[in-house]
């Protein structure tokens, strides 16, 4: 039996206190998205997680969580016209997105929605969310990572939103090591060479990671004989340095 609930996006609280919660299964899952499918989804998943009282257990259907151009711009800092062709460009291909989850030699696919709508004259989108996708949102249990959305409000590259994921989820180790073929195949590109990898994935993430996000995050490539066959990364969350007071003016004796 399923449910549908329409609940219209709101920004009731600062866009950085909006939590995306994610299965673990899911942050590690195979998919590729553009730009602004990516933020449209997070936007979406952050809805769902500020409604989430409205979710039943056994009830694996959202219908319609609405998003508009405004609190697209809001969201992701972008000019009011910018985030409508950008939340319009968003809609496009969007139904024809999947998720491949692999396990050992099971491999599952899975479509993200199963509708949208956009309305081009008002500037909104509204999705329902695939069942087969919803219990890696709702039915979480311990095996979940969260984050704040304005944690990743400006990055402006798909790799680093998924690279900076996969750091939350092993924030408690402060490092993980994946092979090429594991960066890859999450992403969904096809890179054979290192050379290739490190230019258009690795490199470009790092240096967005480090001045558009609060982690700080190094890397290293990992050999196997002479083959560079993982990449290390070791990463913390970037304390706010206290600021020095100011120093008082000495007063001039009259």
């Amino acid at each position: 039996m399923i449910v549908y609930y329409i609940h219209t996006y709101a920004m009731t609280k600062p866009v950085e206190h909006h939590i995306v919660a994610k299965s673990n299964l899911l942050i590690r899952a195979s998919y590729k998205l553009t730009l602004n499918e990516q933020r449209l989804i997070l936007l979406v998943i952050a809805g769902l997680n500020s409604q989430r009282v409205a979710i039943r257990p056994g009830y694996n259907q959202m219908d319609g969580i609405r998003i508009t151009a405004a609190e697209f711009a809001e969201a992701w800092n972008l000019p009011p016209n910018e985030a409508y062709y950008a939340l319009k460009e968003a809609t496009l291909e969007f139904y024809e997105r999947s998720i491949t989850e692999i396990v050992g030699k099971r491999v599952e696919k899975m479509r993200w929605i199963n509708r949208i709508v956009y309305h081009d004259g008002e500037g909104w989108a509204e999705l329902s969310l695939s069942p087969h996708v919803m219990p890696y949102l709702t039915d979480l249990g311990k095996k979940f990572t969260e984050y704040r959305l304005g944690q990743v409000a400006n990055l402006r590259s798909t790799h680093a939103i998924r690279l900076f994921e996969w750091c939350v989820q092993f924030a408690d180790t402060g490092w993980m090591q994946l092979t090429l073929g594991e960066i890859t195949q999450r992403l969904g590109v096809s890179y054979p060479r290192y050379a290739d990898i490190r230019r258009y994935i690795i490199e470009p993430a790092i240096a967005e990671l480090q001045t558009k996000s609060n982690i700080d995050i190094s890397w290293e490539p990992v050999k196997t004989g002479r083959q560079v066959t993982s990449i290390k990364f070791t990463f913390a969350e970037r304390t706010a340095k206290p600021e020095k007071a100011p120093r008082k003016k000495k007063i001039a004796a009259t």
